[in-house]
């Protein structure tokens, strides 16, 4: 009976790894996500593109820093307090003179792996919204970036300590 007992936990644990192995293997590579954000006494929908396939959940912040330097502010994270949020402020991304603001931050915790960035244009809209007339290219700028990052090439405690 002992035995019997200890073959099924067995089955029964390695079925579930293999179905969270299935789910990881699933999950796309990036997409846009939107979460509410409070602000004031009220709450703010934002839009941020998420990256699963990484190597760090800093790998947002070391894209950015490594093609536009050092961020102008540093806070503590939206997701957990090991990873700060970083911004900089008045960023040239694109061809012609507008200036963006890109927020980077991550997740990294037994459920949940990602790297995100969020982008505003210099009115300060959503630059992942659905509506932005500039969200394929700046999407398509960010993807292109992170899939070009060396494994293990950053400095990664550059970017952790206190906010």
């Amino acid at each position: 009976m002992k035995n019997a007992f200890l073959l099924l936990l067995f089955v029964i644990i390695t079925a579930c790894a293999g179905m969270q192995k299935t789910a990881k293997q699933q999950k796309k590579e990036y997409e846009i996500v939107q979460f509410t954000v409070p602000f004031e006494n009220d709450s703010v929908q934002v839009n941020e593109l998420r990256f699963y396939k990484i190597h760090s959940a800093l790998d947002a912040t070391r894209a950015v820093y490594e093609r536009y330097g050092k961020w102008n502010k540093k806070g503590p994270g939206t997701y957990q307090a090991t990873i700060n949020r970083m911004v900089w402020e008045q960023l040239k991304l694109l061809e012609g003179d507008e200036r963006f603001t890109v927020i980077t931050d991550g997740k990294e915790t037994t459920t949940d792996y990602f790297a995100c960035i969020s982008v505003f244009d210099a009115e300060g809209k959503d630059c992942f919204a659905t509506t932005h007339p500039l969200r394929q290219p700046l999407k398509d700028l960010f993807v292109n970036k992170i899939g070009n990052l060396e494994k293990g090439a950053g400095n990664y405690g550059l970017f952790r300590g206190n906010p």
